[in-house]
């Protein structure tokens, strides 16, 4: 990650997530589904993406992530299919 720390400064550059759902799905297991957006001087990008997070004391924020997925918004997809968003 530290190659892309800085690299859109000086740009246009936004990101933000919207339509948050949680539900517990076990007794210390959560899933999480939101929109997540990018808005740079390339247009718009957004992807729907689900997280299941567990309850653990000794981390930082309370939880651990435990799986991840990212699916790219019709419409808004990046147009070079190399473009990876970091989490």
């Amino acid at each position: 990650m530290p190659k892309f720390y800085g690299d859109r400064q000086g740009k246009k550059f936004r990101i933000w997530v919207d339509r948050v759902i949680s539900a517990q799905i076990g007794l210390d297991t959560w899933s999480v589904k939101f929109d997540k957006w990018e808005l740079s001087d390339e247009g718009p990008k957004g992807c729907t993406s689900t997280v299941v997070l567990r309850t653990k004391d000794s981390a930082s924020d309370g939880f651990v992530w435990m799986h991840m997925n990212q699916t790219w918004l019709t419409g808004f997809e990046a147009a070079d299919q190399a473009y990876s968003w970091l989490f």
